[in-house]
């Protein structure tokens, strides 16, 4: 009996470390996710910055050999993240994706609703 009291007191304190993890983790991943919802945010807002400065960003995509393919009238920013995060593998193909998804739909956002967000986005 007194074996399988240890074994519990041993269990609970391994569950308290493991929980301890899992709480630290949570808060790293709220915190990773912040960040990133931000800088994808303030990538946009350089990106049109960038983007009227004539032959700048093409230059900086051969320089980094950031290839992408511009499919219809709508702007791609396959070549802008793979610039800002450096994911220029095929490994990140699939976050590069996702990502050119998010910033497309904030585009969309902000060509679709201009006024609302005002000049000084833009200028920022």
């Amino acid at each position: 009996m007194a074996s399988k009291k240890n074994k519990s007191v041993e269990l609970n304190k391994s569950l308290g470390g493991l929980q301890d993890k899992a709480c630290e983790q949570t808060k790293l991943y709220q915190s990773s996710r912040e960040v990133l919802y931000e800088t994808i945010v303030d990538t946009y807002l350089w990106w049109r910055d960038a983007r009227d400065e004539l032959g700048y960003l093409e230059q900086l995509y051969d320089e980094n050999e950031i290839t992408f393919r511009q499919s219809g009238n709508k702007p791609t920013f396959t070549g802008v993240i793979r610039l800002v995060w450096g994911m220029n593998e095929p490994k990140y193909q699939g976050t590069v994706s996702q990502w050119n998804g998010a910033l497309g739909i904030i585009d969309d956002e902000y060509v679709e609703n201009t006024a609302r967000y005002g000049p000084w986005l833009c200028c920022r």
